[in-house]
């Protein structure tokens, strides 16, 4: 069902802080980080995917959505929020491998390597019988460098926003 979302009253004082924050990350690609935080109900939520949403609209920015919810769930986390970007959430190995090397050539990732390790932080394989090669990370910092060296690459074509959301459940 297409649902219409809810609209924003009020706020646009908000808004125009965060365009502009946008603005300036566009014209002098230097990153930054925009943390918007108040109590629950107040809408941090709905400002952020209004941001997305209309940067994403005009063309301005390539948006990646991650969750972090108090329970994980297999939607959550930077390797949900990758594969969801790259549309590979519902591929096997092999296939996924077969989807990233182009995209990846195409950003000046040529090297193998980087395709299998995408591959491996997207979808860990679970033991050595794996299909097609697999690489082991050899500690997070490696997982992390990688997400880094992908976005930065990413981020070379048109500026990227990531919209990291946490649920924290209080009982």
């Amino acid at each position: 069902y297409n649902l219409r979302s809810v609209p924003i009253v009020g706020r646009e004082r908000e808004r125009d802080q965060l365009w502009q924050a946008l603005r300036e990350v566009s014209t002098t690609s230097q990153p930054r980080l925009l943390l918007l935080r108040g109590p629950t109900g107040c809408g941090k939520s709905r400002l952020a995917e209004w941001l997305c949403q209309l940067a994403h609209e005009v063309g301005a920015v390539s948006v990646l959505h991650a969750f972090f919810g108090s329970i994980a769930s297999p939607g959550d986390g930077l390797a949900a929020m990758l594969s969801r970007h790259l549309q590979c959430s519902d591929l096997s190995r092999p296939q996924m491998l077969s989807r990233l090397e182009p995209m990846m050539r195409q950003i000046g990732m040529p090297d193998p390597d980087d395709w299998i390790a995408l591959t491996e932080f997207l979808c860990p394989s679970d033991s050595a019988e794996a299909p097609g090669p697999v690489l082991r990370f050899a500690s997070v910092s490696e997982r992390y460098h990688l997400l880094h060296r992908f976005l930065s690459r990413l981020a070379e074509e048109r500026t990227v926003v990531l919209a990291l959301t946490v649920f924290l459940a209080c009982l």
